[in-house]
């Protein structure tokens, strides 16, 4: 560029030379004729003198000027031969950084194409490269968008735009360019305007920038599982139990890693046997389900005690079927361990379906750190959570033990025990059969679980089953572990083909007679653990302790019965004795117990208060027998004194009646029918709701049956007039609220009354 500039100038410079001279020659010249002419004329008049001086006068301005010529031609040429000099020096420069630049154009490490109106027409080896071209000839022609990728074209033409306009270097963006092979390419790319050729062309720098986006996204990639397993550390120490940190933990790893299942299976307490106990995503295989401590995949992992990778599952020799093997792609199967034992394992696991990606060396160590990460806190959690479980156990036993003590049914008990045991192992179904005393066998006595319409085929297990023999001898059975030496049962078969898949009978015993069996019934296979079997076990004696208990309770029921039944009788003949001893009332008792009983119940008396309510009914006039015979018995209407001494019979009742501490309750009735509602009753004075509710009750029915029955000093009043004495006497003599129950009563008398 100012190779081209110097040029220019020196053309310029030897076209303004020739009119220097020309202009200084008539400067000169038109200076020389005016003033020579009035310097002679006025040095002298003498036209000879004039004519000499004239003469000589071309001769010396050409000798002038011939020297100003000189003089100014020189400095002129000198000056031109020093700026020569400098227009070599920057000629040698430029040629210099012509040179360099396409040393640097040829060399340069970014990919560099000069565009002139719109196609390509200069490139260099690293471009070549980059897009994949053999020669030049591949690039040079094409417009700048057949190379670049489609997305980038609004952002080229809108950068060749600005650059035209406003000139100056357009800002470094990314873009994609397209191959020769048609693979798509980012690269950085740097454009700037310039003269090429006489041409405004543009500058394109390219960089391909793969292996840096690589970088970035596994810079990314690694923040952002940095950033999880931070979220995960602070999620697991919230976790407040086992299931919640793994569900946590499953979900996060398969997020992480792109799988399509996880499970974790932890070690049984006699490190034997695994059972999964979390699944995420689409697992085939259900929660609780048991194996093998050393078989399959899971077991491989804890033996190496290193995360095991496999491209597929289902082609590795040692892979245990648990129904899932048609669809087990690539899998992560890694040991959960703290730092004093193993716990068992995880699996994370991607679907077996077309185009699946295979797990990286980067998956399985990030799958290894959150295993680390978990297992110490998992420890934690199980420790705590097997010295809950136990003591919830203890706490079952205990619920059991109190129900048992507290003389509660034997069904009742039982059905107590059937929901601790079914919450305790997490059955589908559980049972107690009780031995038939008539049969042999063992029939259903309660269970909980069983799926509906299918009760029916658990009713009872035939006394020559093979399993009442295995049991008779065992102290447990697992089905199918320890079923298999047992004689054909056909009682297994309807377990089996009811779809349980586990099964576990415990009997028990009373005086070394099998009484009864308890139930398990799952059907997700599980093995039972020493602890489960003690456990077990356990209930089974609590069972048998119900069992012997209710048995007990009965016997003592039924002599309790035995002895109310007498107490009642004895009762019953003290009521005659004194309907016999008082002609006057014989049948007055039987009446009133029956309808005072019927009133109590109306205002809903429990059967229990019923049973006191007769008995005190039948006894209400027991007082009568401490008075004596002349003032009972006489016909004529009785003196002061005799009616006080009348009067006492209440107290004497509650005398007599008091120290019998089954009576006690029933002596409501004997000691208060005579008090009254407004306080003016006998013996006490007591008034309102001081008067026990029973004998308020009983007053009326006795008024009612006494009025409506004939006297030696009255006939019997008709119905009419006795309901409206009653009515009359309602807030003085009677409770209001018993009087309207004891009317509707009457207008709808029960069956019992009308008899």
């Amino acid at each position: 560029m100012r190779f081209l500039l110097s040029i220019k100038k020196m053309k310029k410079l030897f076209r303004i030379i020739p009119l220097r001279v020309a202009l200084t020659y008539l400067f000169f010249a038109g200076c020389w004729i005016y003033f020579s002419g009035k310097l002679i004329n006025l040095l002298t008049n003498d036209p000879h003198v004039i004519t000499e001086i004239e003469t000589y006068k071309g001769f010396a301005f050409v000798l002038v000027t011939t020297i100003l010529l000189y003089v100014d031609i020189r400095k002129r040429l000198a000056q031109l031969e020093a700026e020569h000099e400098a227009l070599l020096e920057v000629q040698q420069e430029l040629t210099q950084e012509e040179n360099k630049y396409r040393n640097l154009f040829e060399h340069s490490p970014y990919a560099i194409m000069v565009n002139v109106q719109d196609r390509i027409t200069l490139v260099n080896q690293a471009c070549l490269t980059l897009f994949g071209a053999k020669d030049p000839s591949e690039l040079i022609g094409k417009s700048p968008y057949d190379v670049f990728h489609s997305s980038s074209h609004t952002v080229i033409r809108n950068r060749i735009q600005t650059m035209r306009e406003k000139g100056g270097v357009a800002p470094e963006i990314e873009e994609k360019i397209v191959r020769m092979d048609g693979r798509v390419v980012n690269v950085v790319s740097k454009a700037a305007p310039f003269s090429y050729s006489s041409t405004n062309a543009i500058h394109v720098m390219l960089l391909d920038i793969t292996e840096k986006k690589k970088q970035e996204a596994e810079l990314r990639l690694r923040n952002n599982r940095l950033s999880a397993l931070f979220k995960l550390s602070e999620e697991l120490r919230k976790a407040e139990s086992s299931n919640e940190l793994l569900k946590i933990s499953l979900k996060t790893v398969t997020k992480l890693v792109h799988s399509d299942s996880g499970t974790v299976s932890l070690l049984s307490e006699d490190k034997r046997n695994l059972e999964i106990v979390a699944v995420t995503g689409k697992s085939m295989v259900p929660v609780h389900t048991q194996y093998p401590a050393n078989s399959g995949l899971s077991g491989l992992s804890l033996e190496l005690d290193y995360p095991y990778k496999t491209d597929d599952c289902s082609k590795e020799p040692r892979f245990l079927d648990l129904g899932n093997a048609s669809v087990m792609g690539p899998a992560i199967y890694l040991p959960l361990h703290s730092e004093r034992e193993k716990l068992g394992v995880m699996a994370i696991v991607r679907l077996k379906k077309k185009g699946v990606q295979l797990f990286t060396r980067a998956d399985v160590q990030l799958v290894n750190a959150i295993g680390e990460l978990v297992g110490n806190t998992l420890r934690r959690l199980l420790l705590f959570e097997q010295s809950e479980r136990r003591l919830h156990q203890s706490q079952a036993l205990r619920r059991i033990d109190l129900a048992i003590l507290n003389n509660q049914s034997l069904e009742k008990t039982i059905r107590i025990a059937l929901e601790e045991i079914r919450k305790q192992f997490r059955a589908d179904a559980v049972a107690v059969r009780l031995k038939n005393m008539e049969g042999g066998g063992y029939a259903l006595f309660s269970g909980l679980g069983f799926p509906a319409g299918r009760r029916s085929n658990y009713l009872e297990i035939d006394q020559n089953d093979g399993l009442l023999k295995i049991l008779k001898r065992e102290k447990i059975l697992v089905h199918p572990d320890d079923s298999m030496s047992i004689p054909a049962s056909h009682y297994l078969g309807q377990v089996r083909d009811h779809g349980f898949g586990f099964y576990a009978a415990v009997p028990f015993y009373s005086e070394k007679t099998m009484v009864g069996v308890l139930e398990l019934f799952q059907k997700a296979p599980r093995i039972l653990t020493d602890d489960d079997r003690d456990f077990l076990q356990s209930f089974s004696g609590q069972m048998a302790i119900a069992l012997e208990n209710a048995n007990l309770l009965k016997n003592l029921l039924n002599a309790n019965q035995s002895l109310i039944r007498t107490y009642d009788t004895t009762i019953e003949g003290w009521s005659r004795a004194l309907d016999m001893r008082d002609k006057e009332t014989e049948g007055h008792t039987l009446r009133v117990t029956v309808m005072t009983l019927e009133l109590a119940r109306k205002m809903h008396f429990s059967e229990e208060e019923l049973v006191h309510v007769r008995r005190g009914a039948l006894l209400h006039d027991i007082g009568k027998m401490g008075v004596p015979d002349h003032i009972l018995l006489k016909a004529d209407a009785l003196t002061e004194a005799e009616w006080k001494i009348m009067k006492q019979h209440p107290q004497f009742a509650y005398d007599m009646l008091s120290f019998i501490e089954y009576l006690r309750p029933a002596l409501d009735i004997p000691y208060c029918h005579h008090e009254k509602w407004d306080g003016s009753g006998y013996p006490r004075g007591l008034k309102g709701d001081q008067i026990p509710k029973a004998a308020r009750i009983f007053a009326v029915v006795d008024v009612w049956d006494a009025l409506r029955s004939d006297r030696p000093y009255r006939p019997a009043w008709p119905q009419e007039r006795v309901l409206e004495h009653i009515r009359s006497l309602s807030g003085t003599h009677f409770d209001p609220e018993v009087v309207a129950a004891f009317f509707d009563l009457i207008q709808n008398p029960p069956e019992a009354i009308e008899e």
